[in-house]
Order: structure tokens, then sequence, then C-alpha cells
């Protein structure tokens, strides 16, 4: 009775661990998709950035900010790769965010303008790239509170009209804000904002009631996102457990936006060997 017993608590502990494995990758490969088109809308940018480190008027510190962008662009895309985990999306969306400000110096120092200060990027897509101002928004039938914004949405927002946000695909056809997903996308705005500001920054919204629940935490690594946040006030019920699309459904997805990254990693490539090469012209030149 006892080898019959151990037996069957061995089946039961193996069953719910594969499940949980199951329900882990699901989740991964939901964040595969959002994280590739975020960098390749990375990769995107710094080809529209158009810096040459050989350029006239760069100097070192210019090409500092570019390697810095470049290294982000670089650690991203290898994290991402090697994401076994929904909790290992976080490390990705940060490199990004440090990316993104990098290439907003670098910008500011081209122009000649003042350096933006370290802010948090846009909240309602953090593909804008760094905010510049804290604007009052409301979710839908929630409270208002404070959001970093850029300098579009904010004046959107003055204008009385709708912010563009990053919507996500729900797994049944339909596209909602990131923050009426559910809690898959909790790894992926943690990278971006951070474990202080976030839990704020979600009240009243399906994401936010998530954040703080031990379920959580064992489905999504989470548990680093502080203990502010009025977490209680979701505004619709969360539902216990996400739509998703068919299974061949997803891998076309997922495959679409695989053969988009690895565009923008051919780029990343190109414009790597371009700085090196540039870079050991300098050094010919200063050499002499």
């Amino acid at each position: 009775m006892v080898v019959v017993g151990g037996a069957g608590a061995y089946t039961v502990v193996r069953r719910n661990r594969k499940r949980k494995e199951a329900e882990e990758q699901a989740s991964l490969d939901k964040l595969r998709v959002v994280v590739d088109e975020d960098i390749t809308a990375y990769g995107e940018a710094l080809e529209h950035l158009d810096f040459h480190p050989a350029e006239a008027g760069a100097d070192d510190t210019m090409r500092a900010d570019y390697e810095r962008a470049l290294d982000s662009y670089e650690s991203a895309k290898s994290r991402m790769e090697h994401a076994r985990h929904p909790s290992d999306v976080r490390a990705v969306t940060q490199a990004l965010e440090d990316g993104r400000y990098s290439l907003a110096v670098l910008a500011a120092r081209r122009s000649g303008g003042e350096l933006p200060a370290r802010r948090p990027p846009c909240f309602f897509d953090p593909r804008h790239g760094p905010s510049v101002a804290d604007a009052r928004w409301s979710p839908s039938g929630g409270t208002a509170r404070e959001v970093p914004v850029c300098g579009a949405d904010e004046i959107r927002l003055r204008d009385g009209e709708d912010p563009m946000s990053r919507t996500v695909d729900m797994g049944d056809g339909r596209r909602r804000p990131y923050w009426e997903a559910g809690p898959a996308y909790g790894p992926w705005a943690g990278g971006y904002f951070g474990g202080g500001l976030l839990p704020g920054l979600l009240v009243g919204t399906m994401l936010g009631s998530m954040l703080s629940t031990p379920a959580y935490a064992a489905e999504y690594g989470g548990g680093d996102f502080g203990s502010g946040g009025d977490f209680g006030a979701a505004t619709s019920p969360v539902p216990t457990s996400i739509p998703r699309a068919s299974a061949a459904e997803a891998s076309a997805t997922v495959a679409d936006s695989a053969t988009a990254a690895d565009s923008g990693r051919r780029r990343g490539l190109r414009r790597r060997r371009v700085l090196e090469r540039e870079r050991a012209g300098d050094r010919t030149h200063f050499g002499k």
C-alpha cells in the first residue's frame, strides 16, 4: 500500500510539473512575439538614427553613446534567444529601455540640444522612447493617476484624444492594450518600468490586479514589484486563464515575428561591422 501510495503521489507531482511547464512555455511564446516586435523596432530606430562614428562632428562621447546603444541591442537579442522562463523577459526589456535612452542622449548631442533626463519610457508604448513628462490618465472605469508619457502622447491627452497605446493579441483575434491583457505581460512591463514604479501605474487594471498575488509569483516569476498599489481595485473580473490561439496560429505568429526579428538582427550586425571598420580607420588616422 505504501508503494502504491508513493507511486500515485509521484504521478500527481509529475503531472502537475508538466502542466506548469506547458503553461510557462505558452506564456513565454506569447511574450516572445511581443518582445521580438520590440527588438525589431529598436533595430529600426538604430538604422533611422543613421549615425557614423567617423562622421564630421562625432566625438568620443557620441561614439560611447552609440556603442552602448548597440550593446543594448545585442544584449536584448541574446537574452531573448536564451530565455527559458517568462521571468527571463524582464532583463530583455530592461536592455531595450537602456538602449533607447542611449539613443535619445546621442540624438541630443548631435543636435546640440539639452540632454534628456533619465526617465521611464512612455507608459502607453515603451517603443515611443523615454518619457518627457507625467500626465493624468484613467484606465477604462478606473481612477486617475499620473503616468510617464512621450511628447506625442502628452499632446494627444491634452487635446482629449486617446494615446497611441501598445496593443497585444488576446488570443481570440482581438487586440487590447497590454495592461488589459492579463498577467502574462507582467515580466515584459517589469523590465521597462521596474518594480517600484509599476504597481502604481497599473492600479485598477487587469495586469495590475495580478502583480502582488502568490499565483502570479508562482506562474510568472513575480514578487519583486514592491508592496505599493491598490491591487484590489480592478474594475473588471480577472479570468483564471487567458484565451489562447490555436497551436497553428501561435506557431505562425511566432514564425512571422522571428523573421522580422532576424531581419533586425542582420541590420544590427551590419551596423556593428561598420562601427568596427570606422573605429579601425580612426585608429589608423590618429596613429599617423
